[in-house]
């Protein structure tokens, strides 16, 4: 789990992820762990085609 949360901030310094606020003063959440499930939080933009 610690490998990906590596990987994870690294995406994040390049813009790649961007992780989702709860409020508008709140805190970004990208992650949670438990002792045997991950939930992952991203903001997601549609692809365009054509």
């Amino acid at each position: 789990m610690e490998k990906l949360t590596l990987l994870i901030r690294e995406k994040m310094e390049m813009n790649q992820w961007q992780p989702i606020k709860i409020n508008i003063n709140g805190s970004a959440m990208f992650h949670i762990f438990f002792v045997d499930d991950c939930l992952l939080f991203a903001k997601v933009t549609p692809l365009k085609y054509g």
